[in-house]
């Protein structure tokens, strides 16, 4: 299983890293809740669901949307 990660905490450490250690930690919430990570959700899932039939598709949404990650992982990659 992969080790599960703060996005903002590791953003703050790597602004930090480059000594950038005054940007406010709201800006960095605030850029990962409104542009960052629906960007990267938009990007991984259209790679993911690349290829998929139509019926594949819809069964892939239904399972993200039941918040079922361990079925969604199975249905787009093949499992």
């Amino acid at each position: 299983m992969l080790e599960k990660r703060d996005p903002v905490k590791a953003t703050i450490d790597r602004l930090v890293s480059m000594g950038c250690d005054s940007v406010p930690v709201e800006l960095v919430v605030r850029a990962w809740r409104e542009t960052l990570y629906p960007e990267m959700e938009s990007r991984v899932g259209g790679r993911l669901t690349l290829g998929l039939s139509d019926a594949q598709l819809d069964e892939f949404e239904a399972l993200v949307d039941a918040d079922n990650q361990d079925g969604a992982s199975l249905r787009c990659c093949g499992g």
